[in-house]
């Protein structure tokens, strides 16, 4: 064979490869961008309206949800719930942020958030804590336009509370995340003086607590966190970061 007939052979040879590589290359393309599109988006937004919702909606701005918890179940672990605070809201129960972020923000004026004092079984023991946020798994929690309410022990027990769970935000002990981490921005912290708990228990884990144009009321000195005496700076406990002054 001559050597323009090989070389023929030869640039035959190639454009065949190149076709085949160039179909592969084409079913290649069209099965990632299938695996993509079958990706879950686990940032969620979520519309919650304890005045005209209910848990059995889809959660969206005109069908509502009634409850934080249903928006948190509608998220995926590991993903993000943005939930948009449509009224006042009253929580009776604790909510479980367990392995994903929850961003809370009032929507047009603030909305007022009425923290109640609620039922826990711990050790099988009854006591009384905060209806707060309970953190495991990596979860955060970032709240804004809210003006939380936290309770009188007046009609309670009080006697059942001397527990680190009666906290607004509060970390599983032990077996929990490294770093507990709480926003509050754009709101205010209303505690009675008979108030009795804490804004935050760490569980044993480190705390970021930032709080950007919130107002505190003076009576929560020494009942920032757990098991920190009122008065305490910041900057001497190194498991805590925060833009607060003084506990």
């Amino acid at each position: 064979m001559s050597l323009e007939g090989k070389i023929a052979e030869l640039v035959t040879a190639t454009n065949g490869l190149i076709s085949t590589f160039n179909g592969k290359k084409n079913e290649i393309d069209q099965s990632v961008l299938k695996a993509v599109a079958a990706v879950p988006n686990l940032l969620k937004t979520w519309y919650v309206d304890q005045a005209k919702g209910d848990d059995k909606n889809n959660g969206s701005e005109s069908s509502p949800f009634f409850s934080i918890e249903a928006a948190l179940n509608a998220t995926p672990f590991g993903g993000g719930a943005v939930v948009f605070l449509n009224s006042d809201y009253v929580a009776d129960r604790r909510i479980a942020v367990n392995g994903k972020f929850l961003y809370i923000i009032g929507v047009g004026d603030r909305k007022k958030y009425t923290v109640k004092y609620c039922d826990y079984l711990y050790n099988g023991e009854r006591i009384r804590i905060l209806s707060g946020f309970s953190f495991d798994f990596g979860a955060s929690v970032s709240v804004g336009n809210i003006d939380f309410k936290l309770p009188s022990v007046v009609g309670d027990e009080p006697d059942k509370m001397n527990f680190g769970y009666t906290s607004l935000f509060s970390s599983v002990a032990w077996g929990g995340q490294p770093v507990m981490q709480v926003k509050l921005w754009n709101s205010t912290v209303f505690a009675p003086d008979d108030f009795k708990g804490w804004l935050v228990n760490s569980g044993g884990a480190a705390i970021a607590f930032v709080g950007s144009s919130v107002k505190f009321s003076e009576n929560l000195k020494g009942k920032y966190v757990y098991g920190v005496s009122g008065g305490t700076l910041p900057s001497t406990l190194n498991w805590v970061l925060t833009n607060i002054d003084v506990f």
